[in-house]
């Protein structure tokens, strides 16, 4: 992620970061090492270290801790290059902290568009995206305890018809005989209280659609079998359509691209695959 207003100096920061801390290593020039140091994983570590520098360079690898390290030193001045931790250019055969800090801060030195760079969504995208990723873990749960009542009675003799999630714990009750009921009660008022919070996320997010993503109704209003959920997640994904040259590449990105097959002077598309990249659970 690239600042436009920022005025490259000279210096550059490499950041390995761990779970707990995170290595730095900042350069004046390729090789020439100013200082090395760890600073803990939290806000107000990394506010106090990179509030010593004037503005730098600092490239570091995307993962989990990469959304909060950006606003932190983005508000501080400095500029962020974020790249794919797959690029063959910031790895090598020693792997350390140390070494992986100087690998990326010698990587800074690169021409621009050199590096395989990944562009990062907003905070506040990213905070609508995690109440979406939410909603999922709450569905994903519902559905293990509603699989682990029907295969907890069905030995027994048990069966549930079936029915929606929202009103499995009624059709389980009238199905079930007492004794079975007994044993899976505990389960049945987990899937309802599931429900619930699942119906309070629905909601939000219905508020969360008609605020700030308009497109999103349009699409769930347009698309036979796209509802809000899968619509919103969809909005959410993509962010910003303008940074795609081709409606095809849209596709590829979200994990959804053609399979090849190529040899000598031939080449044919076989059918899409799907991997549904950065998909919430759930849609």
């Amino acid at each position: 992620m690239v600042q436009s207003s920022f005025e490259f100096h000279g210096v550059v920061a490499g950041v390995d970061v761990s779970d707990k801390s995170s290595r730095i290593c900042v350069m004046s020039a390729p090789g020439e090492i100013l200082l090395e140091d760890v600073v803990k994983n939290n806000e107000d570590a990394f506010r106090a270290k990179f509030t010593k520098f004037a503005p730098l360079r600092v490239v570091l690898e995307a993962g989990t801790h990469t959304h909060w390290i950006r606003d932190v030193l983005t508000s501080l001045g400095h500029e962020l290059l974020i790249v794919d931790p797959r690029d063959p250019r910031t790895q090598g055969t020693k792997k350390t902290d140390r070494e992986d800090a100087r690998r990326l801060a010698m990587a800074g030195f690169l021409p621009a568009g050199y590096l395989n760079t990944v562009r990062y969504r907003s905070r506040a995208t990213h905070l609508d995206l995690t109440q979406l990723r939410a909603r999922g873990a709450l569905v994903g749960a519902r559905t293990t305890l509603v699989n682990s009542v029907r295969g907890l009675v069905k030995p027994l003799g048990g069966r549930i018809q079936r029915c929606d999630p929202k009103v499995f714990p009624q059709r389980a009750v009238k199905d079930l005989p007492r004794e079975l009921l007994r044993i899976v009660l505990p389960l049945l008022r987990s899937i309802r209280e599931l429900s619930r919070a699942i119906a309070a996320c629905d909601r939000r997010l219905s508020r969360i659609t008609a605020k700030r993503y308009p497109i999103a109704q349009t699409l769930a209003e347009q698309i036979p079998g796209v509802g809000p959920v899968t619509s919103l997640a969809f909005v959410l994904t993509v962010e910003d359509p303008r940074r795609f040259k081709r409606s095809r590449d849209v596709g590829a990105y979200i994990g959804l691209a053609p399979a090849t097959c190529a040899c000598a002077r031939s080449w044919s598309s076989v059918r899409t695959a799907s991997c549904t990249r950065g998909a919430p659970t759930g849609t």
